[in-house]
């Protein structure tokens, strides 16, 4: 029996400084916790939502949805760029005589199909970028 109160006696001090170490901070932790939220709070600020857009120019909602399939696919190439570096120069609606949009790579044979697609240039630091899209999902730079 006597055993057995120390083992609880054992158990209940243990639980008691669990507690005690839950829920009293230690020497210098609060004054690290608030460091540590003020740090977090400078580096996690939103950026302006307009300073990240692309500079679209006088577009309509309509070439603003295409340009973007072409800003989409610049940002995903892989040269580091982010939104607010890309100007649309522009967004041209054009009839292509074939399926590869104007823009034959090499020999390559394609689809002798009249296709509706569109043309958009897009500039990002002095560097100037032809898409060409058709209807549906195809974006492809086109580098002449």
């Amino acid at each position: 029996m006597k055993a057995q109160s120390l083992l609880l006696y054992a158990a209940f001090a243990g639980l008691i400084g669990v507690v005690i170490l839950l829920f009293y901070p230690y020497p210098g932790q609060k004054e690290l916790m608030i460091q540590t939220e003020n740090e977090q709070s400078q580096t996690q600020q939103a950026p302006d939502p307009q300073s990240m857009s692309p500079q679209y120019g006088d577009l309509s909602e309509q070439q603003i949805k295409v340009a973007d399939r072409a800003i989409m696919e610049l940002l995903n190439a892989g040269k580091e760029l982010n939104p607010s570096m890309i100007t649309v120069l522009n967004v041209d609606q054009k009839e292509y005589p074939d399926a590869s949009l104007g823009c034959q790579k090499g020999r390559a044979l394609s689809a002798q199909v009249v296709t509706l697609g569109y043309q958009v240039i897009l500039v990002a630091q002095g560097v100037s970028y032809d898409y060409r899209l058709d209807m549906g999902e195809t974006v492809m730079l086109c580098e002449k």
